[in-house]
């Protein structure tokens, strides 16, 4: 396992253990860390009641439920809750019974956030200009910023789910991404455009993963190892900061400024592109819905909150400048390995 392994000191903190060590071993590093959070803060809870073992309370749990809700975002608390009902599922084995049920409900008013056309633009010259500590332990970063949040905008894929692809992933004739490893493990296809098909080429030519189909398509510090999400999201509040974008929620349903905007934003533009050339929401939702990797039309439903003149506004120049996203940036190689 490549995450750091917490320490569980509650307990069922041996249980947790077995069962950390089981889920690394089938899912890909970043839903590894999302459980690893989970299990950390209810490892901690745990200690903090002073359990002693047993069934484990209703009571006990919407507690924790309550107190992992002050300062996340209301998807956040969602995974969170998932993650230790998944757990507590594999306790019982042991003989560990608790009371779970729906404890932590993601609001109906909530609000995520959507970047503007402008906003867009400067991220991508932010992360074509974000400067590097010469010595950086990750020799690609140079180019690998860049490509990330080009693909984030332009395809609308979730952060963890992009760091995995391989080189195998990616058909560049085609123009098409294979994701394997999934929220949910529903493995789909993601197709994307021409113009950044031909960065993506020059990218890995640069990267020196052109002819290595096992290689990570964004490698870490080595190329067998996949690049971190932890480094893209310090990177890109560097990038935020540098573009001006106020990060923190007005409102207590506002999700705040985050890579994963930047996926809501997509489905946004999907919509109000289609819609102005005639196609009906209706019978577009099951197609956005399959290509987002949603498992269902509800989920879909929950990017798409905003009304429609807001989002038409946000939006405003989307089709005539997404191209520009592709043509400001090139690979030179030694750049890339200086």
């Amino acid at each position: 396992m490549n995450v750091k392994k917490p320490v569980f000191t509650c307990e069922i903190g041996p249980i947790m253990d077995s069962y950390l060590d089981k889920y690394a071993h089938e899912h890909a590093e970043a839903s590894v860390k999302n459980v690893c959070k989970a299990l950390t803060s209810l490892d901690t809870y745990l200690q903090t009641v002073e359990y002693s073992g047993g069934t484990i309370t209703f009571d006990t749990l919407a507690d924790w439920a309550e107190q992992i809700s002050v300062g996340r975002a209301p998807g956040t608390v969602e995974q969170y809750e998932k993650n230790v009902r998944t757990f507590l599922k594999y306790a019982e084995v042991f003989g560990i019974k608790s009371q779970m049920v729906d404890l932590i409900k993601v609001p109906d008013d909530y609000e995520p956030y959507i970047f503007t056309q402008k906003e867009l633009d400067d991220l991508c010259s932010a992360a074509d200009n974000i400067s590097f500590h010469p010595e950086s332990s990750y020799p690609w970063i140079h180019a690998e910023i860049p490509m990330l949040t080009r693909i984030y905008i332009a395809c609308g894929t979730r952060t963890e789910e992009t760091l995995v692809l391989q080189k195998r992933d990616v058909d560049l004739e085609k123009g098409v991404f294979t994701m394997r490893t999934t929220k949910g493990d529903f493995e789909r296809y993601v197709p994307f455009t021409d113009e950044l098909k031909d960065m993506l080429e020059r990218y890995c030519r640069a990267v020196g993963i052109l002819s290595k189909p096992d290689a990570y398509l964004f490698p870490g510090k080595t190329l067998d190892k996949s690049f971190s999400q932890d480094m893209y999201h310090n990177c890109f509040k560097k990038m935020v900061a540098v573009v001006g974008i106020d990060v923190r929620r007005e409102r207590k349903q506002q999700r705040a400024v985050c890579p994963y905007c930047m996926r809501h934003t997509f489905a946004c533009m999907a919509v109000v592109r289609l819609q102005k050339q005639g196609v009906i929401v209706d019978n577009l939702f099951p197609y956005l819905s399959a290509y987002m990797g949603h498992k269902d039309l509800y989920s879909t439903e929950r990017y798409l909150k905003l009304s429609e003149p807001l989002m038409t506004e946000a939006l405003s120049g989307y089709e005539e400048k997404m191209k520009s996203l592709f043509t400001g940036r090139t690979f030179d190689r030694d750049e890339v390995w200086d």
